[in-house]
């Protein structure tokens, strides 16, 4: 599944520029971190690796855009 941020339709948009990169960013590191997850079957060596963030920075991401149970492996 590609990672790009899906289209957001016409009605949906926010007014200003500032919003709507907030929304596609924020569904982009969704995405990102699901997948890194996935991918890296939880081991948090191989997802600060791959993802080349440290592990307090991909903990703090994992709490922020994955549910609580999901957040450590």
């Amino acid at each position: 599944r590609p990672l790009l941020p899906k289209p957001l339709p016409i009605a949906t948009l926010p007014t200003n520029y500032k919003e709507a990169r907030r929304r596609v960013l924020e569904q982009f590191d969704l995405e990102y971190f699901t997948a890194l997850r996935g991918v890296c079957r939880g081991d948090m060596n191989t997802a600060c690796s791959v993802s080349q963030l440290s592990r307090p920075r991909l903990y703090e991401l994992y709490r922020k855009y994955l549910p609580a149970d999901q957040g450590r492996s």
